[in-house]
């Protein structure tokens, strides 16, 4: 048979093999402030958990500013679920201060209110949670979006047996986690230092040359030509009444209008919908030079995917997640 057509062959098993069964038991881990698309993802996960689609484990957030866990509880309670917990880098990457979080939780009414009342809030290790969740959950049931740095899952990798777990950080991984779907990248390699890796350089190679499941990649291209439309934040957040934090966090990053881009939200579909609506390529192993620069050998035990889309698919994702972003998915 055809080389080619073995290939193809290969990634429709592969597609198929990685399509979820029920609802995905799933962890978000985001470094939510640094660009709008990490809000359209956590929109997104918002409708899955509302249609049934997902339960919702937990949120680590990478980004080492308090305001970033904030308005992810923000976020999550404007959707009715403030109960989902948030766990917090802590001495990881600081990034801006002054970030569309921060100028969304400080916005103010006409008589000087504040829009958005957040209370006080203490957030755990994010490592700590991470073991605490997984070792709770079913095997080979949990499924991680990772759209921002790497720090949390390095030092989960690093964790050893404790109070929580006998196993180590790789094996409670190995055992618990069934795959790993991260925004990183930059393919062609070489030309691009990608931002969640570039951030975070070490943490970046240890997790992409020892986190012990398969990993799927939704590169910079990718999402770089899935463009979510500065007409559907003017038009379809109507059903919110008045303020949506999704809308003011939005409009708070740049100037309006404008259609950004959407690498975050590509790498939550493929978390919860499977590989469907991707090309997958590869198995590839993954390196990382010390400036950030990644790149791919071909590995038929590497365990490394990267996706990849024509036009025809990019519309189609991007319609998908206009639809899953603006739908009124608050708690009934």
């Amino acid at each position: 048979m055809h080389m080619k057509k073995l290939w193809y062959l290969a990634a429709l098993l592969l597609m198929v093999s990685c399509a979820p069964k029920g609802p995905v038991q799933l962890i978000f881990e985001t470094d939510m402030g640094n660009d709008v698309d990490d809000v359209v993802a956590l929109a997104m996960i918002h409708t899955y958990v509302q249609q049934g689609d997902a339960n919702l484990l937990m949120i680590g957030v990478n980004k080492d500013r308090p305001t970033a866990p904030d308005y992810v509880r923000l976020m999550n309670e404007f959707y009715g679920r403030g109960e989902i917990p948030i766990g917090m880098v802590h001495d990881g990457a600081k990034e801006r201060e002054d970030d569309f979080c921060w100028k969304t939780l400080r916005m103010t009414n006409e008589d000087g209110s504040p829009v958005y009342r957040l209370a006080p809030k203490t957030y755990e290790d994010a490592v700590t949670l991470y073991r605490k969740v997984l070792s709770k959950a079913k095997n080979r049931s949990v499924v991680i979006a990772s759209v921002g740095f790497s720090t949390n899952l390095a030092r989960l990798l690093e964790s050893g047996p404790d109070g929580i777990s006998s196993l180590s950080g790789p094996d409670l991984i190995k055992k618990k986690v069934a795959r790993l779907v991260v925004m990183a990248g930059s393919f062609p390699e070489s030309k691009r230092k990608e931002y969640n890796v570039d951030r975070d350089v070490p943490s970046a190679k240890k997790v992409f040359s020892d986190w012990p499941t398969d990993i799927w990649i939704s590169p910079f291209e990718l999402g770089d030509v899935v463009r979510f439309p500065a007409t559907s934040v003017e038009n379809d957040f109507a059903w919110a009444g008045g303020h949506h934090p999704l809308v003011d966090g939005y409009v708070s990053y740049l100037p309006m209008p404008y259609d950004r881009q959407m690498w975050d939200p590509t790498a939550v579909l493929c978390a919860v919908e499977g590989t469907s609506a991707f090309t997958v390529n590869g198995p590839y192993s993954i390196k990382i030079d010390d400036e950030g620069h990644m790149f791919h050998e071909d590995d038929p035990k590497g365990g490394r995917y990267i996706l990849s889309v024509d036009d025809a698919q990019a519309k189609a994702v991007l319609d998908r997640i206009v639809s899953l972003a603006t739908k009124d998915s608050r708690k009934k």
